[in-house]
C-alpha cells in the first residue's frame, strides 16, 4: 500500500459537481462576473485621463521593442537594462496597447484595470470553490458563494490595490497576480475526480510558465498549491506529486528556469555582499516592523504613500515587539497548518507571497505598498468569512446574514470610495511625488523626483530648493547632484554646474550620464573644447545615449565643426529613425551648411513622428524662407508660434515670411510682439525698420 496520512480517511476527494439549471449557472458564473467589473470599472474609471509615471518612460515611451506587435522578436526581446527586461508576456501586453494607442496612456490604464477585473474574477473562483468544500460549507452554508463575491470585492477595491492598478509599470504585479492565481485555480479543478483533470492541469501549467516571464513571486504557486491540496482536500505533499507527477516537475522545470534568470542578473536584486548570511538575517529582523506596517494599512489604509526612501530602521528594542508579533503570527500559521486548519492557508499565503520580498533576500526598497496586491486576498477573505461566523455567533441564521451584508456593503462602499480619491494622486509625476513629499517631508527621492518633474515642465525657479533639498537630505547620492546640474545650467548658473559634477564625475569617470551633464554644463560656460572632450568620451562609454548624441552635436558646431555634427546626427536619424529631435537637430545643421533641401527633409521627417514639435515648425519654415518659398513657410511658421508662443524666433520667422508676402502690418505685429519680451533684440528692431520701409 502506497502512504497515507492520518487525514486521508477522514477527508474524502471533493465530489464531482452536479448538473445545475440556466438562472443557477447565471448567478455562478455571470452575475460575479459583472458584480466584480462594474465595482472595479467605477473605482478606477477616474484613471483612464492619467499620465504616465516614473518607470513608465522607460517601459513604454523609449521601450523600441513594444513598437510593433507582429514583428520577430519584437516584443519577445525587451532591451536590456530596462525594467520590462526578462518579462516577455509582461512586454508583450505593453505591445498590446501600443497597438492599440500608441503614446496615449488610456489603453495602458484599461489594461490594468481589465487584468485587476479577471485577478478578482479568478479569486472569486477560488473562494467560491474552497468555501464550498465540506469543512467550511457546513458552517457557512448557502452563503459560501456571497461570502466569496464580498470577499473578492474587498480585495478589488481595497486602497492599497491603487499602485498596482494606477500605476501603469505595476502591471507586472497584476498580471503575475492573475498567473498565480490562475496557477491555483487550474490545479483545483484538475483535482475534482470525474473532470478533464489533465487538461486543467496542463492549463496550470501554462499558467505558471507564463507568469515566471512576469515576475520572480511566481515562484511561489507550486507552494501555494500544494499548501492547499494539504489543507482543503487532505493530501499530504508525497501523495499530492505522486497523483500528478507531471503537473510538478513542470513546476520545478519552471522554477529552475526562473532561478537561471535570477541568476542572469535582474536589476532590482542585489547580490554579493560580504556577509550575505549576516545581512540576510539582519534584513529579516528589519522587515518585521515593514509587515507589521502592511498589516495596519490593510485594516486601516491611511496614508498610503508611493515612496518610502526614507523608512528608518527601528532601533533593536524598537523592533523587537514587531518581531514577536510576527513570529507569534508565523508560529500559529504553521500550527494551524499542522493541523490542516483554513486560517493556516490563509497565514501561508500571506507569508509565502511576502517571502521573496520580506524574507531574507535584500531588495532596493525597504517598503512598497504594491507587494500586498495578491497578500491581501488572505485578509480580505479571512473579514469576509470571519465576519459572517462571527455575525452566526450572536444572531439568527437570518438576522446575521442581513448583518453581515450591511457591513459587507459599507466596507466595499468605503474602501472603493477610498481607492477612487486615492487615484487622483497618480494623474501625473508631479501630483504622485507632491503627494510623496507632503506625506514624507524628509523623503530625497521624493524631493528629487518632484523637483526633476518640475524642471522637466519648464519650471526651473520653482525646481530648484526641491534639488537643493534632496542634495542636501542625501549629500551621496550622486543622482540628485546630476539632476541640480542640469537646473543650474537651465538657470544661467553653468559655472556652478560645472564645480558641482567635476567631483562627481572623478569619482566615476565612466558614468555616461554624468559625463553628459558636465559637458553640456562646460558647453554652456563657454569651455567648448572641454565640453567635447567630455561628451566624446561619455558616448565612447554609452553609444545608446541620445542625450551625449545631442549635445555633441550642438558642442561640435559650436566649435566650427558643422559638418562633424552633420555626420553625426546622420548616423543617429539612421541608426533612431523613430527620434524627432535627432532629425530636428540634423535640419538644424544642414541649415547652417546650405543645405536647404535637405533640411527641409530633415524637419518633415521630424514632424512625421511629432506633428506637435514647434522647434521643427519653425526650421521646416525658416528652410521654405532661405529658399525663396515664403507661401509654403508661412503655415508652418503660424503652426511654430502656435504652439510656442513663447519662442521669439519663430515670431520673427513668421514676421519675415509675412513681409515677404506684402503683409507688414501683421508682420509688424509679431515683431513688436518680440520686442516686448526682449526690448534691445538687433534683428527685431532691423526687421521693424524694414517693415517702415514697406507699410504705407
Amino acid at each position: 500500500m502506497g502512504e497515507t496520512s492520518s487525514s486521508d480517511n477522514r477527508r474524502p476527494d471533493p465530489a464531482p459537481p452536479r448538473s445545475r439549471g440556466r438562472w443557477e449557472v447565471f448567478a455562478i458564473a455571470i452575475a460575479p462576473l459583472v458584480v466584480l467589473a462594474l465595482a472595479g470599472l467605477a473605482v478606477y474609471a477616474n484613471t483612464l485621463g492619467h499620465g504616465f509615471i516614473l518607470d513608465d518612460a522607460a517601459n513604454i515611451l523609449e521601450n523600441p521593442s513594444i513598437r510593433n506587435l507582429f514583428s520577430f522578436p519584437g516584443p519577445l526581446l525587451p532591451a536590456r537594462g530596462i525594467p520590462v527586461s526578462h518579462r516577455i508576456v509582461l512586454n508583450l501586453s505593453l505591445a498590446v496597447n501600443w497597438a492599440i494607442s500608441g503614446a496615449a496612456p488610456w489603453s495602458y490604464h484599461l489594461g490594468n484595470i481589465l487584468l485587476h477585473i479577471l485577478t478578482a474574477l479568478v479569486l472569486y473562483g477560488i473562494l467560491a470553490r474552497t468555501l464550498s468544500l465540506p469543512p467550511l460549507a457546513a458552517r457557512l452554508g448557502d452563503m459560501a458563494r456571497p461570502v466569496a463575491l464580498a470577499s473578492a470585492l474587498v480585495w478589488m477595491v481595497h486602497p492599497l490595490q491603487t499602485m498596482a492598478v494606477a500605476y501603469v509599470s505595476q502591471r507586472g504585479e497584476v498580471l503575475s497576480g492573475l498567473l498565480i492565481l490562475t496557477t491555483l485555480y487550474a490545479a483545483i479543478r484538475g483535482l475534482i475526480p470525474g473532470a478533464p483533470g489533465r487538461a486543467w492541469r496542463l492549463g496550470a501549467l501554462a499558467a505558471f510558465f507564463l507568469g515566471i516571464t512576469v515576475k520572480e513571486n511566481m515562484g511561489i504557486a507550486p507552494l501555494a498549491v500544494l499548501a492547499w491540496t494539504w489543507v482543503f482536500a487532505g493530501k499530504n505533499p508525497l501523495r499530492a506529486v505522486r497523483e500528478a507527477p507531471l503537473l510538478y516537475v513542470g513546476f520545478a522545470v519552471g522554477f529552475a528556469v526562473m532561478l537561471y534568470n535570477l541568476n542572469a542578473g535582474l536589476p532590482h536584486i542585489p547580490y554579493g555582499r560580504d556577509n550575505q548570511l549576516w545581512f540576510s538575517l539582519s534584513w529579516l529582523w528589519h522587515q518585521t516592523p515593514v509587515l507589521v506596517h502592511y498589516l495596519s494599512l490593510a485594516l486601516w489604509p491611511h496614508p498610503l504613500v508611493f515612496d518610502y526612501t526614507d523608512w528608518l530602521h527601528p532601533a533593536f528594542l524598537a523592533t523587537l515587539p514587531n518581531f514577536l508579533f510576527i513570529l507569534a503570527l508565523f508560529s500559529g500559521t504553521l500550527a494551524a497548518l499542522v493541523r490542516q486548519r483554513p486560517v493556516g492557508f490563509l497565514g501561508a499565503w500571506f507569508f509565502l507571497l511576502l517571502a521573496p520580498t520580506s524574507s531574507f533576500l535584500r531588495m532596493v526598497d525597504v517598503v512598497v505598498e504594491y507587494r500586498m496586491y495578491l497578500p491581501l486576498a488572505a485578509l480580505a477573505a479571512g473579514f469576509g468569512a470571519g465576519a459572517f461566523l462571527l455575525a452566526r455567533r450572536a444572531l439568527s441564521l437570518r438576522g446575521a446574514k442581513q448583518a453581515w451584508a450591511v457591513v459587507m456593503a459599507v466596507a466595499v462602499l468605503a474602501l472603493g470610495t477610498a481607492s477612487h480619491l486615492r487615484n487622483r494622486d497618480y494623474v501625473d509625476r508631479l501630483t504622485i511625488w507632491a503627494d510623496t513629499l507632503e506625506k514624507r517631508p524628509t523623503s530625497p527621492r521624493a524631493a528629487h523626483n518632484f523637483g526633476f518633474a518640475l524642471l522637466e515642465e519648464g519650471r526651473v525657479r520653482e525646481a530648484l530648493p526641491y534639488l537643493v533639498q534632496a542634495v542636501e537630505t542625501e549629500s551621496e547620492t550622486l543622482n540628485e547632484r546630476n539632476t541640480l546640474a542640469m537646473a543650474l545650467v537651465e538657470m544661467g548658473r553653468a559655472g556652478e554646474a560645472v564645480r558641482l559634477m567635476e567631483p562627481v564625475v572623478g569619482r566615476f569617470p565612466g558614468n555616461a550620464s554624468y559625463r553628459n551633464t558636465l559637458g553640456f554644463a562646460l558647453l554652456q560656460a563657454g569651455r567648448v573644447p572641454e565640453a567635447i572632450r567630455h561628451l566624446e568620451t561619455g558616448l565612447a562609454k554609452d553609444p545608446e545615449n541620445r542625450e551625449l548624441v545631442n549635445n555633441l552635436g550642438k558642442a561640435l558646431v559650436r566649435a566650427g565643426r558643422s559638418q562633424e555634427a552633420a555626420d553625426l546626427f546622420t548616423r543617429a536619424a539612421a541608426r533612431w529613425p523613430g527620434d524627432a529631435r535627432v532629425h530636428n537637430n540634423l535640419g538644424g545643421v544642414l541649415l547652417i551648411l546650405g543645405r536647404e533641401e535637405e533640411a527641409a527633409r530633415a524637419f518633415m521627417a521630424a514632424l512625421a513622428i511629432r506633428p506637435d514639435y514647434s522647434s521643427a515648425e519653425n526650421g521646416l519654415g525658416y528652410a521654405f524662407l532661405l529658399l525663396d518659398r515664403p507661401r509654403e513657410a508661412l503655415p508652418h511658421l503660424h503652426k511654430a508660434v502656435q504652439l510656442d508662443p513663447e519662442s521669439l524666433p519663430a515670431r520673427l520667422n513668421l514676421a519675415e515670411a509675412l513681409l515677404a508676402l506684402g503683409r507688414p502690418r501683421e508682420a509688424e505685429i509679431h515683431v513688436r510682439a518680440v520686442l516686448g519680451r526682449a526690448p534691445g533684440n538687433s534683428d527685431a528692431l532691423a526687421l521693424l525698420s524694414r517693415v517702415g520701409e514697406v507699410a504705407p
